[in-house]
Order: structure tokens, then sequence, then C-alpha cells
């Protein structure tokens, strides 16, 4: 499998949890999942689409931030800071506070 090949039925399957295609809502947090982590995994490499397909290993950590999205997507009542989301906000920051 390549890194462009990563799609809705290929992250359903992976978590093993069925996405209703017929709930738009739903379909549309899955594709935003795939398309930070995809982004993610691009700014934080350096390399393109086409360069991360020639790279086998990198399938996994892709869909290990998806499920990473998917089951920590909260940070309400807590201290704890998701270092998924201190990742991806932070890829692009411009100053440290």
């Amino acid at each position: 499998m390549k890194f462009s090949e990563i799609n809705l039925d290929i992250v359903s399957q992976y978590l093993q949890f069925p996405i209703n295609k017929e709930n738009l809502l739903e379909v549309m947090e899955f594709e935003i999942y795939i398309d930070a982590a995809k982004n993610y995994i691009i700014e934080y490499t350096g390399l393109s689409i086409e360069e991360l397909d020639q790279i086998p290993f990198i399938v996994p950590p892709t869909l290990l931030l998806i499920s990473d999205m998917v089951e920590n997507k909260t940070m309400d009542g807590s201290r704890y800071i998701n270092g998924t989301f201190k990742a991806l906000i932070n890829i692009k920051k411009k100053v440290n506070l």
C-alpha cells in the first residue's frame, strides 16, 4: 500500500469501524482526519506525496495518527494536552511562547 492510497475505506478497515457513507457528517469527520494526518506527515518529513509513496513504512504511522485523532478528539475537563493535537498545532508555529 502507498501513502496516497490511504482513504476512507482503508481507514474504516484499519480502525475496524464501519463508516456510514450515508452520514455526511461522519464521512466529513473521517476525511478531515485523513487529510490532517497526511498533511502532517508531508509537513513533518518535507517529502512530496510521490516521495512518500516510495516509503512503505510511512503508511503505519499515518494510520496510527488517524487512529489517535479519532480516539482522542476531546480535551474537555482535563489538564492533559493531547500529543497529537500539540504536534499538529506546532508544525507551523512561528513563535514559541
